[in-house]
């Protein structure tokens, strides 16, 4: 899949709380077809053999994305959640829109809340045109006891072993209560080939955990007054890059948004082109000159990695500097992140970890990821950290050591309807406001969580296929029940 994101899976473009119920507000009610589309949906997940994929695809999804979509990417999906889920259990259905349902689940792997959202076509009898596994919504319960800080290590530590043990899990994982790590620890193979382990300063690749750093440098550049939120993007690119008749109706603060109606350049020119083509960010010109608006910008949201990367653009324009230097001068070295930064493949940057993708198209083991990857990460993504980087970041955001409070609050202002601030992902989660980013990639599975209402820190950088979400899941509801 060619995106840098697991949030928002568009299949269009590719112990039941009964004691609970009677206390909770009360909800619009559920659709029968709602319910019905979250036990395929479960069913799907928990098949091995049979026919519950092709019936969940086929006849609970609207006839549009059955043309559209082959059965193979629908069976690839549920069959990597069954793999590092091991399994799920449907637990309750809301409404949470006129044409959305959340169906709230147990993965069987952690015994960890789930939530997987169905957007629903009215005019077509509520059939699925879209599905979106995330993490448990505010309302559901905080499941078990209240922790204290040193439970909630002993436990995170439980769950990694579980996933590692399972081979669910491969990679580094932190959890800290600001700047005292509870728990840490590292599993799995970062060189499958040479038998070498993963440890905790394992360099790993981040996926589009890279555009916080993006976003970071923008709003820099707007406190130094280089830059506007409102300025439009003919000001700082020229039409080798873009026309001037789409930058001039493009913001800044849009692209931030992911609200300019511009999509991505990982298309299908790049999926035939070798890495080694797009060295520089100029390089990716041919990828994102002939790009429109899907939409008139502003008026809708589409996540965007073409304009992260014109941002990087930006931000060379504003500084003067190259973005790579920029991002590495003004955030990595202040905070102390010296294992951050986007090695080129090429490059033997020591302690990087290769990324890996299970084979799921009839032939056994895994793959390595070099030859369907970019050449070296950038604005949109694809660099390498450390957890402890990462958790590095996340305080210098908490304690206003990069930019502004007043820039930082906006960047994690939810946009609404979308679960986008600016360059954050924003959630409400049972632990309170969550703000971070997740990456998602062939071999690429990571999230940066940071609870502003708890000061809870989670880094995990998984370096196989859908590491993250589910030990993630987990972690999320030990936050939920600590201070």
């Amino acid at each position: 899949m060619s995106t840098f994101r697991i949030r928002g899976l568009l299949l269009a473009a590719l112990l039941p709380f009964t004691s609970m119920a009677s206390a909770a507000p009360a909800q619009p009610p559920v659709p029968a077809v709602a319910a019905s589309h979250a036990r395929a949906y479960v069913a799907a997940v928990n098949a091995v053999g049979g026919d519950a994929v092709e019936v969940f695809h086929k006849a609970h999804s609207t006839p549009e994305i059955v043309e559209a979509i082959p059965l193979t990417v629908v069976a690839d999906f549920f069959a990597h959640q069954r793999r590092t889920l091991g399994g799920v259990d449907l637990l309750e259905v809301r409404m949470s829109g006129p044409d959305t349902a959340v169906a709230l689940l147990r993965t069987r792997r952690y015994g960890a809340l789930q939530a997987v959202t169905f957007n629903l076509d009215r005019a077509q009898g509520f059939k699925v045109i879209e599905f979106d596994p995330g993490p448990a919504p505010d309302w559901a319960p905080v499941d078990g006891p209240a922790l204290s800080p040193a439970d909630i290590g002993a436990r995170a530590r439980v769950f990694a072993d579980r996933g590692c043990a399972a081979e669910a899990f491969s990679g580094a994982w932190l959890i800290a209560k600001g700047r005292d790590v509870l728990a840490e620890g590292a599993c799995g193979q970062a060189n499958r080939r040479y038998d070498a382990p993963n440890r905790v300063d394992t360099r790993i690749n981040l996926g589009s955990i890279n555009k916080m750093f993006t976003a970071v440098a923008v709003m820099q550049l707007v406190d130094l007054g280089r830059l506007s939120l409102d300025d439009t993007l003919d000001r700082h690119i020229d039409d080798s890059w873009l026309p001037a008749a789409v930058s001039r109706r493009i913001t800044i603060r849009q692209l931030l948004t992911h609200t300019s109606g511009l999509g991505s350049f990982l298309n299908a020119e790049f999926a035939k082109s070798s890495p080694v083509r797009f060295r520089a960010l100029a390089d990716y010109k041919p990828l994102v000159r002939g790009e429109t608006p899907a939409f008139e910008p502003g008026a809708g949201y589409l996540y965007s990695n073409t304009g992260m990367l014109l941002l990087g653009v930006v931000i060379e324009k504003a500084s003067g500097q190259d973005y790579f230097d920029y991002v590495r001068e003004h955030i990595f070295r202040p905070l102390g992140m010296n294992d951050t930064d986007s090695w080129p493949l090429e490059e033997p940057a020591p302690n990087v970890a290769m990324g890996y993708f299970r084979a799921l198209d009839g032939e056994p083991g895994w793959r390595e990821n070099t030859q369907r990857y970019l050449y070296r990460g950038g604005p949109a993504g694809a660099g390498y950290s450390t957890v402890g980087d990462l958790h590095r970041f996340a305080l210098g955001l908490l304690e206003n050591r990069l930019i502004s409070p007043a820039s930082r609050d906006w960047l994690w202002t939810r946009n609404a309807p979308n679960e986008y601030g600016g360059g954050f992902m924003i959630t409400a989660t049972q632990a309170g406001k969550n703000v971070g980013h997740e990456g998602f990639y062939l071999g690429v599975s990571t999230q940066l969580e940071i609870y502003v209402d708890k000061g809870y820190v989670v880094a995990i950088l998984g370096n196989q296929d859908w590491a993250a979400p589910g030990l993630g899941d987990a972690f999320r509801g030990l936050v939920a029940a600590g201070p």
